[in-house]
């Protein structure tokens, strides 16, 4: 898609769906965080502009956005809410669920890895 091409369609998108984005934002998030709404916003439509097809015009009926704006929301707000734990902390926990045989049975593996 040529350059001004894109730059038409970010800024349609964002004319058209800035206002539910920020609903579906402030939706998500705990009412403390209300000061970061617009700057997740913001973060959605970069990870959207860098990562989803912008030309897919399915619309979520949940959000009522396009289904790739709606997924880059998830993405963002997940990420944001999701705290950050060091790979250590990680294996040191993933060590404490093991079972007294010592094996992680019990531990899902995407994190026993």
């Amino acid at each position: 898609m040529p350059v001004a091409a894109s730059m038409e369609l970010q800024a349609s998108a964002y004319e058209q769906y800035g206002n539910r984005l920020l609903a579906c934002v402030a939706d998500r998030l705990p009412a403390y965080h209300w000061h970061l709404i617009e700057r997740l916003a913001q973060d959605v439509w970069d990870h959207a502009l860098a990562h989803a097809d912008l030309t897919a015009d399915d619309i979520e009926a949940e959000t009522e956005l396009p289904v790739w704006l709606a997924v880059a929301a998830r993405t963002v707000i997940r990420r944001h809410l999701t705290p950050t734990v060091p790979e250590d902390d990680t294996r040191q926990a993933v060590a404490e669920l093991a079972d007294d045989d010592g094996h992680a049975s019990a531990v899902p593996a995407a994190l026993a890895a």
